[in-house]
């Protein structure tokens, strides 16, 4: 049972490093002063809301019924990749 486990955790735990690589890039595209550099890494950046919705919807789907310590960390990471980055953009838009 505990190969099952890590076989069905595989696919949340690679989603959410390939979020939170999305998600500095996002940052540091944003603190960053070069032109096109940013720009590229600003828009590698907005799909961590994309891909953390189809992490969490295969979270509630797949892995509905294990119970893992792993599960609560992924919906928080999650939670902070989609929120930061729509946050920012409305503050952003809102501002100028």
């Amino acid at each position: 049972m505990e190969t099952v486990k890590k076989n069905v955790l595989l696919i949340p735990t690679t989603l959410s490093v390939i979020n939170v690589i999305c998600f500095a890039s996002f940052l540091i595209g944003l603190s960053s002063m070069n032109y096109p550099i940013s720009r590229i890494l600003t828009d590698l950046g907005l799909l961590c809301p994309f891909i953390s919705t189809l992490s969490f919807f295969y979270l509630m789907i797949k892995v509905k019924g294990i119970k893992h310590n792993a599960v609560k960390y992924f919906h928080i990471v999650n939670a902070v990749t989609f929120l930061v980055p729509i946050c920012i953009l409305i503050f952003l838009y809102f501002d100028s």
